[in-house]
């Protein structure tokens, strides 16, 4: 499942540093359930990225909102 306006960058991207991201803008994360993006995101912080913002349960918590509005 895509969501318009995300990028996808597995984990083991984020763990080697091998990725981009404009330390300037705001970044959210999502996983499937929100585990992996929190691990996203203390990795992010630690190299020094300050808005990174994890969406707490991932893309199950997403789909449930999307359904119920």
């Amino acid at each position: 499942q895509n969501i318009e306006g995300f990028l996808n960058i597995p984990l083991d991207k984020i763990m080697s540093g091998n990725f981009e991201l404009d330390k300037e803008k705001d970044i959210y994360l999502i996983c499937r359930s929100g585990g992996r993006s929190a691990m996203a995101q203390e990795l992010l912080q630690s190299f020094g990225y300050e808005s990174v913002y994890n969406i707490e349960g991932g893309i199950l918590a997403y789909m449930q909102l999307v359904r119920n509005n």
